[in-house]
């Protein structure tokens, strides 16, 4: 056996049989001998595995023998003279080491660290050492990394026949090289690679007994180590315990708390420096976001999703994926995408609630794609919004929503609504006319008006106009009395239209709105009893805000995904509403509570119901009684168990937003009251009566009863004046002073030509003369500025 092939006892270094060193490998042993015993050369250190066969590559000048081509090439540089004039064709080599200091580049390593011993005065400190196992050295190198805030990668591995070599270098080291297509900003730390070579660096021979040799060059050149923490990635063991929280289901904000918490100022390390976008790393590496993503490629995703859903269910009526073209359907193109979903529950739902109301509405880019989600919504039996049937389409027009809508009728039959509701856009209205019918009424949601009018209001160049224009709205929209909204809105037209300012808004309104006032302003759909606010814009605001966290999903799996995680815990809530009763009933709560600051006495009877002014300025409430046999669940217990469909109040919390408003309340405990009071009267009355026929037994009976129907009629005057001069007291200004003239000038009038049957008074306490100030009084004054939107 070859001399250098023999170990030193069962190390594996290699030992010159002239001087007695030992080397870790051939390479080193031959370098020696060429240096100190270069007669000896081929006794030491023979070459005569490369005589090989294979090696059939041959140096003409050395005689040196190579397996590859590329190796020779470079070996035959070694003996190109440094005067030698250079190759025109040939590339000049770019040298690989770069000095982070300075401009200075050189091929070697070596040349380098000496340069900056030389030029910058950096000693490199290195040493070796000596490990029994790989994972003492593993431990070792965590504890280094971690004492100096570094990292060491792996640079390459060769395997030989009893060890095996790898190389780490700093991460820090070499020069950034940009992946994508530069349409994102670098971010502002920049780079983690300091564009040029940073020395230290571990060089690990693992041999097949085990033990392990190190050679490490301890010096950092380029970059200081209080400035690595942003630069370094989260270890591999925190990532993995990260990620099993997020498994568990623990919440973001939970696992950034438990963090931070055990942070202090003076140990600071890489996970303390934790982001919300660290944990959307973690969560999508380990595929943690979604249990439907199975494919790291959307579209395999996406086909794999609804073909399972095709096999478990129906739930999607109607899948048209991009790239083909459906001959059933030939007006869709080649790149158009259409994805349809509806289970069974919602068909359910839709056939059992659907004939009263239908809203339409879209959620732009729901995914980064930039489709268009669009759901149909109906208003169940407890008044709550529920999510019926999703479409995601690229496309938004009318021959997609009649596809949509064909493809509800296949599973539901046609449906015939009261009300329909979307957008100014006629496209859903056109397209539902075509497969369902005409509804009996057409309402738009108020939310997408208001945004269309704060939108192009921003043609309005003066900020200060666009305010007094869009509480001019505001007014319009809140106007109950139809009589009064016409003269306010050809007044606000006209207006509008001569100021230069505002002319190019006015077109556009009068276009868009002014001919269909009937579809938007509050005084044509009262007692509709639709509240989108609270519906349909909370539904579209859970999918983006809560279930997509605020942003566009980028894969439309996950985006399908968060939209029926949506539905699912809608239909939850709905459980739990009907088991448990939810929020509606802290809404009935909280307006009798409102109810008891109110005083019984301000209530008056009509005609048409009752009568309750406001306390806060000089309209009139009308109550009715609309449903006294409703045997429905949402009641308030302390008002005679008075259902939410009983009675209607033409205040806007009732009227608008069905709510039990705290007049209804106020009503309800004082109608409760006032039949406990008629029994005790009856009562007394009854037991006076008896008593009094005792007394005058001989009087005739008739007389008794006289008395007693006068001594009746004297308790109710004496309760009215009370009541009357109750109001005279509240009186605190002229206005409210000849408001109750006003009042009580019809009174007089009756009772001196013995009218006894009092009419009802409408009072219109509105100025149309001074449109502008009249709009500003109304106006709410938690107005946000239109330069905010």
């Amino acid at each position: 056996m070859d001399p250098y092939l023999e170990d030193n006892e069962g190390t594996g270094l290699k030992v010159c049989t002239e001087c007695g060193k030992r080397f870790l490998n051939i390479s080193n042993l031959r370098r020696h001998a060429r240096q100190v015993h270069p007669d000896k050369l081929q006794e030491i250190a023979p070459l005569f595995y490369k005589n090989k066969a294979n090696f059939s590559f041959s140096c003409d000048i050395c005689n040196k023998n190579f397996n590859i081509k590329s190796h020779l090439r470079h070996h035959m540089k070694k003996h190109i003279p440094e005067d030698a004039p250079s190759n025109p064709d040939e590339k000049p080599m770019k040298p690989s080491k770069k000095c982070p200091l300075c401009s200075f580049a050189i091929f070697k390593a070596v040349e380098l660290q000496k340069h900056f011993e030389e030029v910058h005065e950096i000693t490199i400190n290195s040493k070796d050492m000596e490990f029994t196992s790989l994972q003492d050295f593993e431990n070792w190198m965590k504890s280094i990394e971690k004492k100096t805030q570094s990292k060491f990668v792996k640079k390459g591995t060769r395997s030989f026949k009893d060890h095996t070599t790898t190389k780490y270098i700093c991460h820090r080291a070499g020069h950034y090289v940009p992946r994508g297509k530069g349409l994102r900003n670098l971010k502002v730390k920049g780079s983690s690679k300091i564009n040029g070579y940073c020395p230290a660096s571990i060089k690990l021979i693992h041999y097949n007994n085990g033990l392990c040799y190190i050679h490490n060059i301890e010096t950092h050149v380029g970059h200081s180590p209080d400035n690595n923490l942003e630069y370094l990635p989260l270890t591999k063991e925190d990532r993995e315990q990260i990620a099993s929280q997020i498994a568990n289901k623990v919440p973001f904000e939970d696992i950034l708390d438990g963090i931070r918490n055990s942070s202090t100022n003076s140990d600071v390390e890489r996970i303390h420096l934790i982001s919300r976008k660290d944990l959307y790393n973690i969560q999508k590496s380990f595929n943690l976001s979604s249990d439907l993503t199975n494919s790291s490629i959307d579209e395999i995703s996406l086909e794999s999703w609804v073909n399972a859903l095709k096999n478990d269910n129906d739930c999607v009526i109607f899948y048209k994926p991009q790239g083909i073209v459906m001959d059933d359907h030939p007006l869709f193109e080649n790149e158009d995408f259409i994805l349809m979903i509806m289970t069974s529950v919602q068909c359910e739902l839709l056939n059992k609630y659907g004939k009263h109301c239908i809203c339409l509405d879209r959620a732009l880019s729901v995914n980064g794609y930039n489709f268009e989600l669009h759901t149909l919504l109906i208003l169940d039996d407890i008044s709550e919004g529920m999510p019926c049937a999703f479409c995601i389409s690229n496309r938004s027009d009318q021959e997609v929503f009649k596809l949509f809508f064909w493809s509800i009728k296949e599973q539901t039959g046609i449906i015939q609504t009261k009300i329909f509701m979307s957008d100014a856009n006629d496209s859903y209205f056109n397209a539902w006319k075509y497969i369902m019918g005409v509804p009996e009424e057409r309402l738009f949601c108020l939310w997408h008006l208001d945004y269309a009018w704060k939108m192009n209001l921003k043609k309005i160049k003066s900020k200060e106009k666009q305010v007094i224009i869009y509480k001019k709205l505001r007014v319009l929209l809140k106007e109950r009395d139809s009589g009064i909204f016409m003269k306010m809105i050809n007044n606000f037209c006209e207006v509008s239209a001569e100021d230069p300012e505002t002319k190019d808004f006015s077109k556009f309104f009068i276009d868009t709105y002014s001919a269909n006032f009937d579809c938007w302003a509050h005084s044509y759909r009262l007692h509709s009893r639709i509240n989108t606010d609270l519906h349909l814009e909370r539904i579209h605001k859970t999918i983006k805000n809560i279930f997509l966290k605020g942003k566009n999903a980028k894969r439309i799996d996950v985006a399908i995904s968060e939209i029926m995680r949506c539905f699912r815990e809608k239909l939850l809530d709905r459980i739990l509403f009907i088991n448990k009763g939810k929020y509606f009933f802290k809404y009935l709560q909280s307006r009798h509570q409102d109810s008891l600051a109110l005083n019984a006495d301000i209530i008056s009877t009509s005609e048409d119901g009752w009568v309750v002014p406001s306390q806060t300025s000089q309209e009139t409430y009308l109550i009715q009684e609309v449903n006294q046999t409703c045997n429905c669940d949402i009641m308030c217990t302390e008002c005679n168990n008075t259902c939410i469909h009983r009675y209607c109040c033409s205040c806007i919390d009732s009227c608008i937003k069905f709510n039990l408003c705290k007049h209804i309340h106020l009503l309800a405990s004082w109608r409760k009251q006032s039949v406990s009071n008629n029994e005790i009267e009856g009562e007394d009355y009854v037991d006076n009566y008896i008593i009094q026929m005792d007394n005058h037994s001989n009087d005739n009976e008739s007389e008794v009863i006289v008395h007693l129907a006068k001594r009746r009629l004297e308790d109710e005057k004496e309760e009215l004046k009370k009541r009357v001069c109750s109001y005279l007291d509240a009186i605190q200004s002229a206005e409210e002073l000849e408001l109750a003239k006003k009042m009580l000038a019809p009174l007089t009038l009756s009772l001196s030509t013995e009218e006894m049957k009092l009419k009802p008074q409408t009072f219109i306490t509105t100025d149309v003369t001074n449109l502008t100030d009249q709009y500003i009084t109304y106006e709410p004054t938690n107005f946000q500025s239109l330069h905010q939107i």
